[in-house]
C-alpha cells in the first residue's frame, strides 16, 4: 500500500523579538513506520522556505549557519542537510518569499530512518521596519541576537526518510500573521517569537507550488548521446548542486533571445535562472532557463496589453526600478496565472498584481518579459453583508477607500479562515464587521465573482478559569478582565510549550483536557454571534501552563 507522509503543525520559535501571536492554523498527520540506520538504504531532502507579508516591515533578513535532522536516539549521529560556506550564514530575506517557495537546498544520500526534529543554526535576525511603523524594533538602537544560536523544529509523528524517496520538508512563516516585534519592557532588546508551519510530504505526492527564480552558476553540461539534456546548477552560498534537466524548457540567452539547448554548451560559469519542480527522483525539470543576470520586479498592471504586446506595470517600491515601466511582451514569454497555469497576452488587465522577469533594454526604454506570473484582483476590507439567492451568495466589502464592492460567492467557493481552512456557513455570518480578502476570477471581469474567500480570525489573550473538555468548551478571563466562553472546534490545534524566553523552543499538541485552570492562552478566534452558549470559536490555541 502506498504511505503518504504529510505533516503540518505550528513550531514556536524562541529568540530574540517578543511575538504578538497571530495564528493561522495547521492540518494534524504523521508518518507510519520507523527506520533503523542498519537499514543500508537513502532517500533525499528538499528543504523549502516560503514567508507571508508584514505589515511593520520593509525586510526581516536571517541569515542561516546550519540545517540538519535530528534524532532523539543518541547513538544516530546528526544528518546536515545544508552547512554555510561562510561564517555569517547564508543571508536570506524572508519578507522577499512573501508569494513564492523557495527550494533552499537539496540533500542526496540521507540515510533511511525516522527524524524526530529540524535543528536551524541561526547566526542573526535583522528586521527593517518600514516609515513610520508602530511597535516595529528597529536594530539601530536594539539588541538582537538568539541566545542559544539554534532553533528546533520537532513534527508530531517525526521525519520519516524512505529508502528511493525524495522528501520534501517546507517552513512556511506566516509573516503577516505571526511577526510582531515588540520591545521587551526596559531591557532595550526584543523577544522574537515567530510561528511557523511545517510540511512534510513526498516531493511526488505535493501539489504544483509557486517556486521563485533558482539562482545560481552552470557547472558541468549533462548529455544523453551527445545531446544537451541538461546541466549541474550550483546554487550560492554552498547550498549544494543541483541537476536541472531542459527537455521541456523554454531557453534564452543574456540578450533574452530564445536559443536552443545545445547553446548552452561552452557556458559553464555563466550565471543561470530557472523555473521547474523538482521531481521523485531529485532531479529539476526546467520549464525556463535564463541566462545572465536577469530582474525580478513585482508590481501592479496599469492596463491591458496593446496591439504593440506591451503594457504599464507600476513597480512596487524598494526595487532595481523606480516608478512605472513599459513592460514588452514576445511570442515566447511566458505568462502563467497563479503561477501555474499559462494563459494569453488578454488575461493581463488593469489592477493585477503581477511579478515579471526580464531584462531592462535601456535604448528601447523597455523592460522584456521572459516570464509573467499573474495573481488576480484583490479586494480587501469589511465584510458589511452577505445575501442569498437560489444558493448563490453575494457578499458586499467595504473597502479602505469607504467605497462598497459587491461580488458573487459561487456554491464551489467555500468561506475560508485565513491560513485554516472552510469554516461553516454559520461561522462565516458571524465575520460580517471582520476583514476579509477576496480574489477575483480574471475569465469573468465584468461580473466580479470569487474564487477564494478569506476570513480573517481575531486574536486573544486570556486566562483560563475552567474547562469543560467533554463538551470542548473553556471559561476564559481576557486581558481586559472580560469573562468569555469559548467552544473549541474539533480541528482546532492545541499546542504547549516551555515559556523560557532563553530556552529552545519546546511545544507538545495536546488534547483539550490537558487545559487547565490558570493557563495563559492565545486564541485564533471567530465570534460565534448565533450561539447563546459561547462567545468565540477557537481553532488555534497556544497553552502556557502556570507556574509552579
Amino acid at each position: 500500500m502506498k504511505t503518504k507522509i504529510k505533516v503540518r503543525f505550528a513550531v514556536i520559535l524562541f529568540a530574540i523579538f517578543f511575538l504578538a501571536l497571530f495564528f493561522a492554523s495547521c492540518g494534524g498527520g504523521g508518518g507510519t513506520g520507523s527506520f533503523s540506520s542498519s537499514s543500508g538504504g537513502s532517500g533525499s531532502v528538499a528543504l523549502y522556505i516560503k514567508d507571508a507579508p508584514a505589515d511593520d516591515y520593509e525586510n526581516i533578513w536571517i541569515s542561516i549557519e546550519e540545517v540538519s535532522l535530528i534524532s532523539d536516539n543518541a547513538s544516530q549521529l546528526p544528518i546536515t542537510i545544508f552547512k554555510s560556506n561562510t561564517p555569517d550564514g547564508y543571508v536570506i530575506d524572508l519578507l522577499d518569499l512573501r508569494d513564492q517557495d523557495m527550494l533552499f537546498t537539496i540533500k542526496k544520500d540521507v540515510p533511511a530512518r525516522r527524524y524526530d526534529k529540524i535543528r536551524l543554526k541561526i547566526k542573526d535576525i535583522y528586521p527593517v521596519p518600514k516609515p513610520g511603523a508602530v511597535n516595529a524594533c528597529d536594530k539601530i538602537n536594539m539588541e538582537i541576537k538568539l541566545p542559544s544560536g539554534k532553533i528546533d523544529l520537532n513534527p508530531q509523528g517525526g521525519i520519516d526518510v524512505k529508502t528511493g524517496q525524495t522528501l520534501s520538508i517546507r517552513l512556511d512563516i506566516d509573516a503577516d500573521k505571526s511577526i510582531q516585534i515588540h520591545p521587551a519592557g526596559k531591557s532595550g532588546k526584543c523577544i522574537f517569537r515567530p510561528v511557523v508551519f511545517v510540511d512534510i510530504e513526498p516531493v511526488k505526492e505535493q501539489p504544483q507550488s509557486c517556486l521563485r527564480l533558482l539562482k545560481g552558476t552552470i557547472g558541468k553540461i549533462l548529455y544523453r548521446e551527445e545531446i544537451v539534456i541538461g546541466f549541474i546548477l550550483d546554487l550560492p552560498g554552498h547550498r549544494g548542486p543541483l541537476n536541472v534537466y531542459v527537455d521541456n524548457a523554454v531557453i534564452f540567452d543574456k540578450n533574452g533571445l530564445p536559443i536552443p539547448a545545445m547553446e548552452l554548451e561552452g557556458k559553464t560559469g555563466s550565471p543561470v535562472s530557472v523555473r521547474g519542480k523538482l521531481d521523485e527522483n531529485a532531479r529539476f525539470q526546467a520549464s525556463l532557463v535564463v541566462l545572465g543576470e536577469v530582474l525580478d520586479l513585482k508590481g501592479i498592471v496599469g492596463g491591458p496589453v496593446d496591439e504593440d504586446l506591451q503594457f504599464p506595470l507600476d513597480v512596487v517600491p524598494g526595487q532595481e526600478v523606480i516608478g512605472e515601466v513599459a513592460v514588452a511582451l514576445s511570442d515566447e514569454s511566458l505568462i502563467l496565472l497563479r503561477c501555474g497555469q499559462p494563459v494569453d497576452p488578454s488575461y493581463i488587465q488593469k489592477d493585477m498584481l503581477a511579478r515579471v522577469v526580464g531584462k531592462y533594454d535601456i535604448g528601447q526604454q523597455l523592460f522584456r518579459a521572459i516570464a509573467v506570473f499573474l495573481q488576480p484582483v484583490r479586494v480587501t476590507g469589511k465584510l458589511e453583508a452577505i445575501q442569498t439567492d437560489n444558493g448563490i451568495k453575494t457578499i458586499t466589502v467595504r473597502t479602505e477607500t469607504g467605497s462598497t464592492v459587491d461580488v458573487i460567492m459561487p456554491p464551489n467557493v467555500p468561506p475560508m479562515l485565513e491560513g485554516d481552512g472552510i469554516i461553516s456557513d454559520e461561522l462565516f455570518e458571524c465575520s460580517i464587521g471582520k476583514d476579509i480578502r477576496v480574489m477575483l476570477d480574471p475569465d469573468k471581469p465584468l461580473v466580479l465573482t470569487a474564487i477564494e474567500v478569506r476570513v480573517e480570525p481575531e486574536t486573544i489573550r486570556a486566562t483560563v478559569s475552567n474547562v469543560f473538555w467533554y463538551e470542548s468548551i473553556i471559561e476564559v478571563k481576557d486581558s481586559q478582565d472580560n469573562e468569555l466562553t469559548i467552544y473549541i472546534e474539533p480541528t482546532a490545534t492545541i499546542l504547549q510549550f516551555n515559556d523560557d524566553p532563553l530556552a529552545e523552543a519546546s511545544y507538545t499538541p495536546i488534547p483539550i483536557y490537558e487545559i487547565t485552570w490558570g493557563d495563559r492562552i492565545t486564541l485564533s478566534v471567530i465570534p460565534a454571534c448565533n450561539s447563546a452558549a459561547t462567545d468565540y470559536s477557537a481553532f488555534i490555541i497556544l497553552d502556557v501552563p502556570p507556574p509552579f
